[in-house]
């Protein structure tokens, strides 16, 4: 990667400088976020131009912030934070997988979109959960107020739908216009579900595939689109593999969840219910116990346990019932169809890159 980040061609202008060094880092930044050296090796292999198309990205996603009103700012505000951008990096890579010369300008955009999208969600849900925090700095709701974070979550998602409109790419719009329509439904399942700790797994599932693996699906095969400009076989593998890194990337993160700090794990599970969020590992905990159901309807009636102690019962339970080790079960098996997928792709520093992602995440929890 140094080569990436320290060898300037000496034409090279500040703006082309500034767009390699920042896709540079959001390469980087993916393969931090996973903790594994073989992320970074995979991604490491990733040439100069396509370091500078990551960097468009980001440069895209300021310039759709870019405007003077409240909505404008709210989105800045969210934007400028940061964030993994591993919607946009699994987009480009889906694209070069199946062609060495992209990403195109049609990929730029669709990546711009996907990010665009995630952005509008999390602006909407801290307004429904009532976020304080989000990418380690004040929520944009608190700085800006509700109806601006609402407002600037519908202008990234109205942004988003101009941008796939605008590459021509039959059938585009419409796919991610169902993808918004699922990722609502989700979202109205969680807030049917607040306050429950008899979530099923098929209902939590549903909420997975809907929030988090239908976005990561679509950036992968609208990637895969812009390569190719139809749809075929390939851009359907990279549609499935997309599918299953997302749901093991949330079953990951659920899995991680329960490694922190007890106090504030146990805190955070009482809200996360109140928000209709229940994770894999205490999903099947309380299938198992239901004695720790009632011990955390007690914490939401401010009764219960402290939260350092409540953590502790959680794990305990999570651990005998088998939930860490269906979670981690779960998590290998998607990982496994995720690679699955990509094997009737040609082999590429690309595939080796998008391999190398999904393996961390089974490696991560082993």
């Amino acid at each position: 990667m140094s080569g990436l980040l320290f060898e300037v061609d000496r034409g090279m202008n500040g703006l082309r400088w500034s767009a390699v060094r920042k896709g540079s880092e959001r390469l980087l930044r993916v393969a931090s976020t996973y903790g594994l050296q073989g992320v970074t090796e995979g991604l490491a292999g990733m040439d100069e131009p396509f370091s500078r198309k990551l960097g468009a990205v980001e440069e895209g996603l300021e310039k759709l912030t870019a405007g003077g009103d409240l909505a404008s700012a709210a989105a800045r505000h969210l934007v400028m934070a940061g964030g993994k951008r591993i919607r946009p990096t699994v987009c480009m890579l889906a694209a070069r997988s199946l062609d060495p010369e992209a990403p195109n300008d049609w990929t730029r955009s669709v990546a711009i979109a996907a990010e665009a999208v995630h952005g509008s969600t999390l602006l909407h849900d801290d307004v429904i959960d009532e976020a304080g925090m989000r990418r380690g700095r004040v929520a944009a709701r608190l700085v800006f107020g509700n109806a601006a974070s609402i407002l600037g979550g519908d202008l990234l998602m109205i942004q988003a739908l101009g941008l796939v409109e605008e590459t021509g790419l039959p059938g585009l719009v419409g796919s991610l216009v169902e993808v918004m329509v699922r990722m609502i439904s989700a979202e109205a399942l969680q807030l049917e579900q607040r306050g429950q700790t008899n979530v099923c797994r098929e209902d939590y599932f549903s909420v997975v595939e809907g929030k988090t693996a239908s976005l990561f699906e679509w950036a992968a095969r609208a990637g895969a689109l812009t390569a190719v400009g139809r749809w075929a076989e390939q851009v359907e593998r990279l549609g499935e593999y997309g599918h299953e890194l997302g749901v093991a990337f949330q079953v990951r993160d659920d899995l991680l969840d329960l490694t922190g700090d007890p106090d504030v794990f146990g805190k955070s599970v009482v809200s996360c219910l109140r928000e209709g969020v229940v994770t894999y590992p205490l999903l099947v905990a309380l299938e198992s116990d239901p004695d720790l159901g009632r011990l955390l309807e007690k914490s939401l009636q401010g009764s219960g346990p402290p939260g350092g102690e409540l953590a502790l019962r959680v794990r305990e339970v999570a651990e005998a019932s088998g939930g860490l080790d269906l979670a981690v079960k779960e998590i290998r098996e998607r990982t496994e169809r995720a690679l699955d997928a990509l094997r009737g792709l040609p082999e590429s520093e690309a595939r080796g890159a998008l391999e190398s992602v999904a393996l961390a995440l089974a490696k991560r929890v082993s």
